[in-house]
């Protein structure tokens, strides 16, 4: 997490309002779940196969 201010390693404090970050953790959160879902569709898929092709 950014200090107080926004600053990193003394650059200069940057607008960051609360709702932005918000958003990119929601959109973050949001992807991880879609990736989570496409490695479970891929291991089903994987099993199916090997199920089916002996």
């Amino acid at each position: 997490m950014l200090p107080k201010g926004g600053h990193i390693y003394g650059w200069p404090p940057l607008p960051r309002p609360r709702a932005i970050l918000l958003a990119h953790e929601s959109a973050h959160a949001a992807h991880e779940a879609q990736l989570d879902a496409c490695v479970k569709v891929m291991i089903a898929r994987w099993l199916l196969h090997a199920w089916a092709c002996p």
